[in-house]
């Protein structure tokens, strides 16, 4: 009578745990919480999946009766509408984050600082394991809202190359997305600081593993004003040899006295000091008028030497940017890795403020 069932039971099994999930949990084996027979009855069928949501979806987050590590409720945080105050409220917690270690074929979630807890991101669109999924852009209320300062901290548990902004906030149209700088720390940590003004803003990140696979995601952000002080960054991204091996750099210059005549190049510098190549960076966005932000960066379409071809990392930057005729020098540094990064950009003296 049972010989039926347990073979049906025995076929329903996956022979072999989800790729991804199994990169995450064994890496994160030393510190993370198990969560048993996740993923089980996903992994069993590879397909192609079309998934619309309005809501912050149904995974597991922190347990519900432990105020320690309760993130907040989407549904139950308003939109702020007053302005964003200058003095940011501190977060409450000051250890690292725990990062979000996934569940079967679904990725894991960027975790950010609120302030009652950690804040999962809401999933959005992926590639992960052996199942693609889109998601609909769902209604304010539904986007997590995470902590009112900047930098703000996060944690996800795989290096790769990120791209995040943030966009004006419901019922604003705004005139620009403005990137976020993403520097890597250790265990898993990162930190998030935004570039452009201040207010209600729906930030979103995209992130590419350096083990494969992508995925997304969208917080709610209510971002303080700026500070005064100049913010730089350079952003390399670079394909991979089997893909071309094209390179390209934008430099990224925030809250400064930027609006007018402006160009830059960069001159990049192996480990080994023996080669360096100069970059320049023509093609400009200033985006809003008046608001102390632009870009600088190579052509698009233009093919650009792969970065790591010049020989190893880490690689050092030194920037020049010219401001309505006046040379300011900046350095920074790549500690290099797979399609890319971001690294901050110091320029001493400082740029004339905004």
């Amino acid at each position: 009578m049972t010989e039926p069932l347990d073979r049906l039971v025995q076929d329903a099994t996956p022979a072999h745990p989800p790729p991804f999930a199994d990169v995450v949990r064994r890496r994160r084996a030393r510190r993370l919480r198990r969560r048993a027979a996740a993923g089980v009855g996903v992994a069993a069928v590879a397909v192609v999946a079309l998934a619309v949501v309005d809501g912050p979806g149904d995974r597991p987050g922190p347990e519900a009766d432990d105020p320690a590590t309760s993130a907040s409720d989407p549904a139950s945080d308003p939109v702020p509408s007053d302005p964003v105050p200058s003095d940011p409220v501190p977060t409450r917690a000051t250890s690292p984050l725990e990062p979000d270690d996934g569940v079967g074929d679904e990725p894991p979630r960027l975790v950010l600082d609120g302030t009652r807890g950690p804040v999962p991101a809401l999933q959005g669109s992926y590639c992960w394991g052996s199942t693609c999924a889109d998601r609909a852009f769902p209604a304010p209320v539904d986007v997590p809202l995470v902590a009112p300062v900047a930098p703000l901290r996060a944690a996800f548990p795989l290096a790769g190359r990120w791209d995040a902004d943030v966009t004006p906030g419901v019922g604003d149209p705004g005139c620009a997305r403005y990137p976020v700088l993403v520097e890597p720390g250790a265990d898993d940590q990162l930190l998030l600081t935004p570039s452009g003004p201040g207010g209600d803003r729906v930030g979103s990140y995209f992130v590419r593993p350096e083990a494969g696979g992508d995925t997304s995601g969208l917080w709610r952000w209510p971002v303080p004003a700026r500070d005064g002080r100049a913010l730089a960054w350079l952003d390399l991204r670079q394909n991979t040899p089997s893909s071309g091996g094209e390179a390209g750099v934008t430099l990224h210059v925030d809250d400064a006295a930027v609006d007018g005549d402006v160009s830059a190049s960069v001159r990049i510098t192996a480990a080994d000091g023996a080669v360096g190549v100069t970059v320049a960076l023509p093609r400009t966005d200033q985006h809003c008028d008046g608001d102390g932000f632009v870009e600088l960066g190579t052509p698009w379409g233009v093919r650009q030497q792969r970065i790591d071809g010049i020989g190893p990392a880490p690689y050092s930057y030194v920037v020049d940017l010219v401001v309505d005729g006046t040379h300011h020098t900046g350095t920074g540094t790549f500690a290099g890795g797979t399609g890319g990064g971001d690294s901050r950009i110091t320029f001493d003296p400082p740029l004339p403020a905004s």
